[in-house]
């Protein structure tokens, strides 16, 4: 990932983000499952997408209300994620993570165990990784979702080699 932001950075010759993509004329933006392309059910879907398509066509993929339900794209619920907190100021600062929901229609608010996170410029909502289970909510005023994320410290160092055994060789 960010290599291939790199490399379209520099093809663009800018140190500046690229224009955002142009909605397309006639289209609406709704989420699908990524292998069957069709409404995605509940919980049963591995991975949820955002596409582009015509009105008529939400009956085809089995979605019949042109207004989708705020649904949470990253992180996902039971995520478990790695703090170093023997990580340096600076390093210390990178260990966060982008919250996105796919309702783009509407500002996103966004809640982390009980506390509202700031959202920047582009509606992007960053929050520092803090170890524990976090309850996180999204929320436009008409829709809400919450999820549950784990956040441990990093496991044990191994000594360097091949093998994780507790020899004392």
């Amino acid at each position: 990932g960010p290599l291939w932001n790199r490399i379209m950075l520099h093809l663009y010759e800018r140190n500046a983000e690229p224009p955002p993509f142009p909605k397309p004329h006639g289209f609406i933006r709704t989420t699908i499952c990524a292998t069957t392309g069709h409404a995605p059910p509940s919980k049963r879907c591995p991975g949820i997408v955002q596409e582009w398509i015509l009105p008529r066509d939400l009956r085809a993929i089995g979605r019949l209300d042109p207004e989708p339900s705020l649904h949470i794209v990253f992180p996902h619920e039971g995520d478990v994620f790695v703090r170093d907190a023997t990580a340096g100021a600076l390093a210390s600062q990178e260990q966060e993570v982008a919250l996105r929901a796919d309702d783009e229609r509407r500002r996103v608010h966004w809640n982390v165990g009980g506390a509202a996170i700031g959202v920047d410029a582009n509606g992007t909502a960053f929050w520092p990784l803090q170890l524990g289970t976090w309850r996180i909510t999204a929320s436009d005023g008409l829709h809400r979702q919450t999820i549950t994320i784990h956040v441990v410290p990093p496991p044990h160092r191994f000594r360097p080699g091949f093998t994780f055994g507790s020899s004392s060789q």
